[in-house]
């Protein structure tokens, strides 16, 4: 089968915006001018990109009462959430450098605001990329994750099954495990909990978590082997103030 060629036929042009510019075109079809088309094709790249990031952080699961959550919004009162707020910051600007991202746990009482900031924190990552490539990036909670297992155990009703979730966690890039400590202790948690966090350790991928718990407190909720795996490479913070939720409730009073 014989081949057909095109040939590409030349002619100067003057563009409004570059000036002179040699056009090219095959037939009666001519293309324009050629810097044009490059910051044209450019401008559609970004903007894709930009459309990609808005789907990321929308798969991530985050929760909408923090759809605008930030660590630039938040009314600081104190100088402890001064510096947690900027390590936070710091943390975030550097998680797309994987593998070199610790975990960091948000530990405090009810209403401090840990679960805003670490919303902030994974919605930033997921507006990074590693390699041009997005970060894959989830937020759960620790209810949730016990509550898929539980689901898996049965054979009739199951949509997954438990090594699927396992491996989910256990490797999507960066991972926000809220409210650990708060109804997600079921029959083997520990081993389950020891299974999520070895394979993330492997991976040197990074864990945000946010507990009411203490470090004793979350050694023994966790288990030895998770706690160990979780503190190796580890930002804690502490959130010992009082509950933010209430600073910036909109109460009605009649």
């Amino acid at each position: 089968m014989e081949q057909t060629i095109f040939s590409m036929s030349e002619r100067v042009i003057v563009c409004s915006v570059h000036g002179k510019q040699t056009e090219r075109g095959v037939f009666s079809k001519w293309f324009g001018c050629p810097v044009c088309n490059e910051d044209r094709l450019a401008a559609e790249e970004r903007e894709a990109f930009e459309q990609a990031k808005l789907d990321n952080i929308k798969s991530a699961g985050i929760p909408s009462l923090y759809d605008n959550s930030s660590l630039k919004s938040w009314n600081i009162t104190d100088e402890r959430q001064q510096r947690i707020l900027m390590r936070a910051m710091e943390y975030a600007k550097t998680i797309g450098d994987l593998p070199a991202a610790p975990n960091l746990v948000l530990s405090g009482t009810t209403g401090t605001g840990k679960t805003h900031i670490a919303a902030s924190v994974l919605r930033m990552a997921a507006r990074q990329s590693a390699r041009k490539r997005l970060l894959s990036c989830q937020y759960v909670t620790g209810a949730q994750i016990m509550a898929e297992i539980r689901a898996s155990w049965d054979v009739k009703t199951r949509s997954k099954h438990e090594a699927e979730i396992l491996r989910h966690y256990g490797n999507v890039k960066v991972l926000v495990i809220d409210e650990i400590g708060v109804s997600d202790r079921i029959n083997g948690s520990q081993d389950i909990w020891s299974t999520i966090f070895d394979m993330r350790y492997r991976e040197k991928l990074p864990t945000i978590i946010t507990t009411n718990l203490d470090k004793a407190q979350l050694q023994h909720h966790l288990g030895d082997r998770a706690y160990d795996r979780l503190m190796e490479r580890c930002v804690w913070a502490n959130c010992a103030w009082q509950s933010y939720r209430q600073f910036c409730a909109d109460v009605e009073e009649l």
